[in-house]
């Protein structure tokens, strides 16, 4: 199964820019200021390399958890 994962997570790792305009509208839409998006952004990544093996489906993990620490940001 970690070979599954493996190859459902790297999409994301490889099309990271893809994805900058969903990552820019949630920033946008929660207010985050630019200097902590940053910040809330690099955590994100952070744990998405931490967990990754356990994640079916990467993009979406990636945006929900950027979303609720936006959340948690305010």
């Amino acid at each position: 199964m970690a070979i599954l994962d493996h190859h459902q997570t790297q999409p994301v790792e490889e099309n990271l820019e893809d994805l900058q305009p969903r990552i820019q509208h949630v920033f946008s839409r929660f207010l985050i200021p630019p200097q902590e998006a940053e910040d809330v952004l690099h955590q994100t990544l952070l744990t998405y390399l931490y967990k990754r093996a356990t994640i079916l489906d990467a993009e979406r993990w990636l945006m929900g958890t950027l979303r609720n620490r936006c959340l948690l940001y305010w």
